[in-house]
């Protein structure tokens, strides 16, 4: 059997541990630099831009299971083209119907369902309301998917909440978490929004990993869509404060006003997941635990 990994950030490079600690299988990676932590030789690694299926599409015809990774653009960042990544992304789907790729994993987000109004937690079944650029092309790129499923090609949408983890901090663009270990490590002014009160689902990356290596090797019968979260969320100067705590720092975060595009609260259920697979989340890690993970690998 052979894995494919279409962009090796964060996620990727995760996916990559936890897949060389399960298998002997052949895994590729397609990115445009090879990350250090990539040093296994059971990792072929394809120096490509992995929105480009035309320089990877060779590869197809071996695949059993494909793991797509790749951005959207950041979650509070409206500066991407829409266009190109959706027409990419079609021609992948195509691609891999023509080559018999059997699993799909799709790395989507709960930022698809976008504001919490009334603190109701999202399940799978409520409706799409994104705010962001980043949440909008998530959800074109899900129906463009559900639109292909057939019992021979099997797609599975994973709605991500915020992971945090190792990998990630050390040049965080994106993550709050790992934004605010960054900027505080290095003694920088941070800025929150909406005086730290909006709520994040948080998820440490061991957890996730497990969650998506299990759900892609037994996957649910007749389900497309899970959300692969912690199940409860926690207001952003919470975090901050847990981490303002490690570094004994008296700086205090700036405020400022919610950007157009980005969401107050977000609350979203893994009740679904939990009643398919009780083991993934009867032990989920505690932020406050994560947190301190985190920081030991600092």
């Amino acid at each position: 059997m052979t894995h494919l990994i279409l962009g090796c950030g964060f996620l990727g490079s995760s996916l990559c541990d936890g897949l060389l600690s399960i298998t002997s299988d052949t895994i590729y990676v397609v990115s445009r630099s090879r990350p250090a932590s990539l040093s296994s030789d059971q990792i072929k690694h394809i120096a490509a831009d992995a929105f480009t299926v035309s320089t990877f599409s060779y590869l197809l015809a071996s695949v059993h299971t494909l793991y797509y990774f790749l951005p959207s653009g950041f979650p509070a960042s409206d500066t991407v083209n829409p266009l190109s990544i959706i027409s990419s992304f079609s021609e992948l789907i195509l691609a891999c119907k023509r080559f018999n790729v059997s699993r799909f994993i799709f790395a989507s987000s709960v930022a698809v369902y976008g504001e919490s109004k009334t603190r109701v937690h999202f399940t799978e079944s409520s409706g799409l309301h994104p705010v962001s650029l980043h949440a909008e092309i998530k959800s074109v790129q899900e129906r463009i998917l559900l639109s292909h499923s057939t019992p021979s090609f099997y797609p599975l949408i994973c709605r991500i909440s915020n992971p945090y983890g190792y990998n990630q901090t050390r040049n965080a663009m994106q993550g709050i978490v790992g934004i605010i270990i960054r900027k505080l490590s290095s003694s920088q002014q941070i800025v929150l929004r909406a005086n730290g009160h909006c709520t994040r689902d948080f998820i440490y990356i061991d957890d996730l990993i497990t969650m998506i290596l299990e759900v892609s090797r037994n996957p649910p019968p007749e389900i497309n869509i899970l959300n692969l979260c912690q199940g409860f969320s926690t207001d952003i100067l919470s975090v901050y404060n847990l981490i303002a705590s490690y570094y004994r720092t008296t700086n205090h975060p700036l405020f400022s006003e919610l950007a157009p595009h980005e969401v107050h609260d977000s609350f979203v259920s893994n009740s679904l997941l939990a009643s398919l697979y009780p083991h993934l989340t009867s032990n989920l890690t505690p932020i406050e635990i994560g947190i301190s993970k985190l920081l030991s690998y600092q």
